[in-house]
């Protein structure tokens, strides 16, 4: 009974959700959406970042059309990028903070498992368009802090927006998101998915609770 009891004893102690440093963020920029990962669960295949951006905390990826995003987001832009196939950069920052801890006002948060991070990692490394001897190929300064614009794989139109390939990614993390066309629409569906993981707070910040 004793050997019984110290078992019982040893299982409650583990905690029941994974660790919070290990969540997968969601953030919401107007109408863009960026993933953002600790730089501890960097794909070895995404550790150039290291070299490009300060060694930091965090890093935030996002992805779209290279003349929409990287310019003043006008709508004459939005509607050329939206009806006729054009090229596509990945934006990409270095955060020394927690996303929580920052002006972000839409949030939300998953903890994939293992599996999921990988293939999650190893997409994102994918997305980075490379040169012959397998260097990336940075296209500008990105939109804020420190950050990089790189020439990305794929085509940018209506049929795959920013808002699709961030859905597309969260399907490799392990969320049953479908495809949505708007960042509004991306978030709404990632907040009414049951709690992966204690997610709620980080730093002393609250985060919006997926239900």
């Amino acid at each position: 009974m004793k050997f019984l009891l110290a078992i019982a004893v040893l299982i409650l102690a583990v905690p029941a959700h994974a660790d919070p440093g290990e969540s997968l963020l969601v953030v919401r920029h107007r109408w863009h959406t960026g993933l953002v990962i600790p730089a501890d669960k960097l794909d070895p295949h995404l550790r150039f970042l290291r070299d490009h951006l300060p060694d930091t905390g965090y890093y935030e990826f996002g992805w779209g059309d290279a003349d929409f995003y990287q310019h003043n987001n006008s709508i004459p832009r939005l509607l050329k990028a939206l009806f006729w196939p054009t090229d596509s950069v990945l934006h990409v920052v270095a955060l020394e903070r927690h996303p929580a801890q920052l002006p972000h006002k839409d949030l939300a948060a998953l903890c994939p498992e293992p599996d999921h991070w990988h293939r999650l990692t190893r997409s994102l490394a994918a997305d980075f368009q490379r040169n012959a001897d397998g260097t990336v190929r940075t296209v500008g300064p990105g939109l804020y802090g420190a950050s990089l614009f790189f020439q990305a794989e794929g085509t940018f139109w209506l049929g795959r927006t920013c808002n699709r390939w961030s859905s597309e990614r969260l399907r490799q993390a392990g969320a049953p998101i479908r495809g949505v066309l708007t960042a509004g629409g991306l978030m709404r569906q990632l907040k009414a998915l049951p709690a992966t993981c204690n997610a709620g707070h980080f730093n002393g910040r609250r985060l919006p609770e997926n239900n």
